[in-house]
């Protein structure tokens, strides 16, 4: 299994090679929602170019809702990728798929459609167009995770399996417009979060960009209890890295590596959870009604 986290700055590829990941995972500043390091093309390019130098993995998420004026721009960027020998293009658009597909590189797309990969038998659209890699719903049970990654044994899936899981983006600004709203002053670099009336100690992170309205799950998610199974089973393990602290990012990149997560979790534990691993959602893509 490999561990694949998110660079803050291009200097950080020596921090995060000398914290023993596997790969990195960049961002187009046009084609990847809430960025931590947004990246013109040109630069982009730079980056992979720096990350693969330090024998490190390299991998572009385009997680942007694809429109038919994005359509040329895109496939400038997939293009160029191809050039570049990119490892991995996490697509969240089928259309992004489709288009990396159509330029040769269907070998590279990891389709990450957020809670849509939910059944074992969901994946013969994927293998009819080359593409042999996807990541797992993040609202499915572990069980049910073994079940399709038994079933599928040709496909190499991955899991988002650590950090706040997004859990509503709209493409409007929700934030800005709150605070026209009330005729209040929007500091776009402050922390935000959004309270549930009936509970309003869970507080849900909430973020806005150039791509719209970005809300999170109220707990972080860790999977340490599940290591032995996924370090057997699992190609790719993406830590998110949206509203952590460096220091907790770089403890929990140790804790995977090294299988020794006491430490962290005794430190941090409190504000995480197991996520839907063992409770099951009432109702999601593909379920019976």
């Amino acid at each position: 299994m490999l561990i694949i986290a998110t660079p803050k700055s291009i200097p950080e590829i020596v921090d995060l090679k000398a914290a023993q990941v596997d790969g990195l995972v960049f961002s187009s500043e046009r084609f990847t929602r809430d960025p931590l390091l947004p990246l013109a093309e040109y630069d982009l390019f730079k980056a992979i170019s720096a990350c693969q130098s330090h024998g490190l993995r390299a991998y572009v998420m385009v997680d942007a809702i694809i429109h038919e004026t994005d359509l040329k721009p895109l496939k400038q960027l997939l293009a160029g990728l191809s050039s570049q020998d990119i490892d991995g293009i996490v697509a969240y658009d089928l259309t992004t798929a489709l288009l990396a597909a159509d330029l040769g590189l269907a070998a590279k797309v990891i389709f990450q459609p957020g809670t849509f990969n939910t059944h074992p038998h969901a994946f013969d659209q994927l293998r009819a167009l080359g593409i042999n890699q996807a990541t797992l719903s993040r609202e499915i049970t572990f069980a049910k995770i073994r079940e399709i990654m038994e079933t599928n044994k040709d496909i190499a899936f991955s899991l988002v399996g650590h950090g706040y899981l997004d859990m509503f983006y709209s493409q409007r600004k929700l934030l800005t417009l709150f605070h026209q709203y009330r005729k209040r002053e929007f500091a776009k670099d402050g922390a935000y979060a959004l309270a549930e009336k009936q509970a309003p100690d869970r507080l849900y992170p909430i973020s806005e960009d150039a791509t719209g309205t970005h809300i999170y799950r109220s707990r972080k998610l860790q999977s340490f209890p599940y290591l032995p199974y996924l370090n057997r089973h699992l190609a790719e393990l993406f830590l998110s890295r949206h509203h952590l602290d460096d220091l907790e990012y770089f403890a929990a990149i140790t804790a995977y590596k090294t299988g020794d997560y006491t430490a962290f979790l005794e430190r941090y534990g409190g504000e995480y959870d197991t996520g839907f691993y063992e409770v099951a959602t009432d109702r999601y893509p593909g379920a019976n009604p």
